[in-house]
């Protein structure tokens, strides 16, 4: 199958917030070989197409042709695109990282009886140091094997998912575990590994999972780590059903909370550890995981409806803006309706010299065709 694709320029400041839209048509070995030309192309990548343990990569590429063969063929072209053989264990060709740092985020997941329009809606809130020259992408993917998918991806070029949609209304979003990166031990695999790592795990999801039950076998099934730092995630579909995914600080148990087919909020503590808000300790993070968390919670009860404007509002209530010494701000919100499988996002643009809160753009509207 021949390659189609389109990119164009969606936001450029003098920040360096950069976001490109890539549509890409065709099969996965072709998808895999343009993102591996493009790595090559523009960045001097933090982690090159290379290893020393061969058995691990070898082991690696075993379990991703097994288990996740529409990854495994993208491999093959970022293999081709950087000239090295996948069956050596010489490189890795898993991923192809080309930034790391820590995000704080925060999300609601509006089951359809309650948005105006009836739809099914994922509000996405992603807090990221203005200080870091930071390039995501919003691909549009639409592949010969998986479902087609549209998502935000940095960190990861070929599978870094920080939240997306694909063609059967399955919303995810990824949020970092800032509560056990602070209070427990780190144990960060480097991302060498046999398995997904926390974004690939994303990709995974779009590529093959029509909704939350899906969703939940996928997970329980799947071998995963952290490679960099530990995360939760928020899922959910058009037929009104949401989870959190969480696993604990040692990754030896898995938890699931129900949305219970209410509106869902989610920052970056784990939902797991308390039976309520009023049991929430004082923030020891400077970004306000517990508070954002509060903030949205009363916004969510003044009212039982909410429009697509309400949504925008609700989570502006839970924007980073902090202080110079430590510059987190909502580098992007965006709004993703699961009836029409579309995407309106706002970027972060500038500091706001006349008040607090920082200048964004309009909304950008994304669609799947």
């Amino acid at each position: 199958m021949t390659l189609f694709l389109k990119e164009t320029m969606v936001h450029a400041s003098d920040n360096g917030l950069t976001v490109r839209h890539i549509e890409l048509q065709g099969n996965n070995h072709d998808i895999g070989y343009y993102i591996g030309r493009m790595a090559l192309d523009r960045y001097t990548l933090l982690r090159q197409i290379s290893g020393d343990d061969p058995i691990r990569i070898r082991n690696q590429h075993m379990y991703l042709k097994k288990n996740y063969p529409e990854h495994y063929e993208r491999m093959e072209g970022i293999a081709e695109a950087f000239g090295v053989q996948l069956d050596e264990g010489s490189s890795d060709c898993s991923g192809i990282i080309y930034q790391k740092q820590s995000f704080g985020c925060s999300a609601v997941y509006f089951p359809n009886h309650t948005t105006a329009t009836g739809a099914v809606m994922l509000s996405r809130n992603f807090d990221f140091p203005v200080t870091v020259v930071n390039e995501p992408y919003i691909f549009e993917v639409y592949p010969d094997k998986g479902y087609p998918s549209l998502y935000l991806c940095s960190f990861d070029l070929v599978s870094g998912v920080l939240d997306g949609i694909n063609s059967e209304g399955l919303t995810v979003a990824v949020l970092a575990d800032d509560e056990s990166f602070i209070t427990c031990p780190a144990e960060p695999n480097g991302g060498l590994h046999v398995g997904l790592h926390e974004l690939q795990i994303m990709r995974y999801l779009l590529d093959r999972c029509r909704n939350v039950d899906e969703a939940k076998e996928a997970l329980l099934s799947l071998k995963h780590s952290y490679a960099h730092i530990p995360l939760h995630y928020i899922i959910g579909d058009r037929n009104g059903q949401s989870f959190v995914w969480e696993n604990s600080y040692t990754t030896n148990r898995y938890y699931m909370i129900s949305g219970e087919n209410k509106p869902q909020e989610v920052t970056n503590f784990l939902l797991h550890r308390y039976s309520s808000a009023v049991n929430l300790p004082d923030d020891p993070s400077p970004h306000g995981m517990y508070q954002r968390f509060i903030s949205l919670q009363n916004e969510l009860n003044r009212k039982s409806h909410y429009t697509d404007e309400d949504m925008m509002h609700i989570l502006s209530c839970a924007h980073a803006c902090l202080p110079e010494a430590y510059p987190h701000r909502t580098l992007w919100h965006n709004l993703y309706n699961t009836r029409d499988c579309s995407m309106d996002i706002s970027f972060y643009a500038a500091e706001n010299t006349q008040g607090k809160n920082p200048l964004r753009t309009d909304y950008f509207r994304f669609k799947l065709k």
